[in-house]
């Protein structure tokens, strides 16, 4: 079933929606943000990690807590004008990159904000189409709703290393296939099942959607097919929702089992 906007994955009830994996994440965050507030939403955008600073045409507003005594107020106001505001911690000097807020802070935030949802980049890939979390990851708050992870179809055809995959060792040792190795539908769904995979750290309660990104791939429909149908005989965490995309297309297709 096609989408006719991404915020057709939100339910009223999700506010605190956090967004982890490889392959678009803060796209998607930016996109989702502005679709909701497209549609009468206080929305605001933040992240757990780091993320590069959006461009104006992604936001409604940047504001910093470092540089406003009065935080709260400054985003409330810039709410009032635009619907949706990026939140952060501060400039990174020499980085060119946003510190993010403390998980506790970030999603404590719709309610002192007057704000309906709060969407979080909760996890960082250095550019990767794909990605298993590391130790200390991901940084997704605990009153998370919606988690969704994402990953790269683009991924698939491409070796199993550093080059193309954040944490490639980890990957490996979850899918059970040496690194170096070709990445295959098989790869990514042992990646979305797993334990340690995709949805490491999401709330217990929280609705779970997995969106493979990069639809605009030959191949990648079919792909996308594949890695959900092995999913489905693999033990563990599986997606109550799994969505085939490319966010640079705005496309969005529900994929039924």
């Amino acid at each position: 079933m096609q989408l006719q906007s991404i915020a057709e994955l939100v339910n009223p009830g999700d506010k605190v929606i956090s967004i982890t994996g490889a392959g678009g994440k803060t796209s998607l965050m930016f996109l989702l943000a502005n679709d909701l507030a497209d549609n009468g939403k206080r929305v605001v955008s933040t992240t757990t990690t780091r993320i590069l600073p959006p461009h104006r045409t992604e936001t409604g507003g940047l504001v910093l807590k470092i540089r406003n005594a009065n935080f709260l107020k400054r985003i409330k106001s810039r709410l009032d004008k635009a619907h949706h505001v990026t939140a952060a911690y501060r400039n990174i000097n020499g980085l060119g990159k946003l510190e993010g807020l403390d998980p506790i802070q970030a999603q404590e935030l719709p309610d002192l904000v007057a704000a309906a949802h709060i969407v979080i980049e909760a996890d960082g890939a250095a550019m990767r189409p794909l990605k298993a979390p590391g130790e200390h990851e991901p940084v997704v708050p605990p009153k998370t709703n919606l988690h969704i992870g994402v990953m790269g179809l683009d991924s698939i055809g491409r070796p199993l290393d550093k080059k193309h995959a954040f944490r490639s060792e980890l990957i490996a040792e979850l899918a059970g296939v040496p690194e170096g190795e070709t990445i295959t539908p098989d790869v990514l769904a042992h990646l979305a099942v797993a334990d340690l995979g995709a949805f490491k750290g999401c709330p217990e309660g929280a609705r779970k959607v997995l969106v493979l990104n990069k639809a605009d791939q030959p191949g990648a429909e079919e792909a996308a097919l594949a890695v959900m149908k092995a999913a489905e005989e693999l033990p563990g965490i599986q997606p109550d929702m799994w969505v085939v995309a490319s966010i640079k297309e705005r496309r969005f297709q529900l994929l039924f089992r």
